[in-house]
């Protein structure tokens, strides 16, 4: 019996170390032995490589221009809601004060709402405001020990979409009273994103919208200089 309970204890040990071998190797895919961590949330501003070369996306900058492990969880097209499960995508040992969290969504749920959906009221506005927060919320739940920021949504230089600008104005200006309110560091991203070089066309709405090379270059730089103030 004794040399029965030694086998399986000695199995039992196996088994752990087996799993807890996984989970580090799940973890150091996204999370190396550099210093910081910058984790990317929310939508193509982040996650821009479809429509520049993988060269040239904004994370290919970061990690070009800094030493620093970059975990790219954002999805090309994201609402609001979408996050929630990149947010349970987040490594299991990334919750630290050496990771810094960007979170840009906003804008594709205001392109579906407004833009291809003129009817929608202004006030619904604050409905998706709503949303944010909560998406906001149970980021700083789970991730209570790393740093949030929070990107603004950038005006688009396409003239076919200058009619909306009062809407993002509006969406920038309740994220500035929030953050303000929370003490969370916000990131307006309009005077980055200020010419019509900073944007590259989205073939599917002929729109220009999204982060070219030239306007990805400039937001990662703007990325490292936070992560190196902060």
């Amino acid at each position: 019996m004794n040399k029965l309970n030694t086998i399986l204890f000695l199995l039992c040990i196996l088994f752990f170390s087996i799993v807890f071998s996984k989970f580090e190797i799940i973890n150091r895919e996204n999370f190396g032995n550099k210093k910081k961590n910058i984790v990317f949330l929310g939508d193509s501003v982040l996650k821009n490589n479809m429509y520049v070369d993988k060269n040239k996306t904004v994370e290919y900058y970061v990690e070009k221009i800094d030493d620093a492990n970059v975990a790219n969880l954002a999805v090309d097209s994201s609402n609001i809601v979408d996050v929630h499960n990149q947010v349970k995508k987040l490594p299991v040992n990334s919750n630290g004060l050496d990771t810094y969290i960007f979170l840009s969504i906003g804008g594709n749920d205001i392109m579906n709402n407004f833009v291809y959906n003129e009817g929608t009221p202004i006030s619904y506005l604050d409905k998706l405001f709503d949303n944010y927060r909560h998406l906001v919320d149970s980021i700083l739940t789970k991730m209570d020990k790393s740093k949030l920021i929070l990107l603004s949504v950038y005006n688009p230089e396409d003239k076919n979409l200058s009619k909306y600008k009062n809407i993002i104005d509006k969406w920038n200006e309740k994220l500035d009273t929030y953050t303000e309110k929370e003490g969370i560091l916000y990131l307006d991203l309009r005077p980055i994103f200020n010419s019509k070089r900073d944007f590259a066309v989205d073939v599917m709405s002929d729109y220009y919208i999204e982060p070219s090379a030239y306007g990805g270059e400039k937001l990662a730089h703007k990325i490292v200089e936070i992560v190196h103030t902060m």
